[in-house]
């Protein structure tokens, strides 16, 4: 994880990293806490906090189902994807 090198180690930031490694990708809490290997209500936790800033945004993919992707359209998430990738290339 690129922003742990950087920040402390958070289960927020490997979330918010999954998105970020995979900006186009809807992806369900199952399959990120799978991606980073962490318990699911933990992860479960974190994306309320990421949907209150306007980084990720819930699609409903069925009835009781949902998926979250990162929000591109935000300003910010632009910006958080910028200075990721140039991160990135350093690596």
């Amino acid at each position: 994880m690129i922003l742990n090198k950087i920040f402390a180690d958070s289960l927020y930031l490997a979330v918010l990293e999954t998105f970020l490694e995979n900006p186009t990708e809807a992806m369900s809490i199952t399959n990120i806490s799978r991606r980073i290997n962490k318990n699911v209500g933990s992860v479960f936790r974190i994306i309320p906090e990421l949907k209150k800033r306007n980084l990720v945004k819930e699609l409903k993919v069925s009835p009781k189902r949902y998926a979250y992707k990162l929000n591109t359209n935000e300003p910010v998430v632009a910006k958080l994807l910028d200075f990721y990738n140039s991160l990135k290339s350093l690596d």
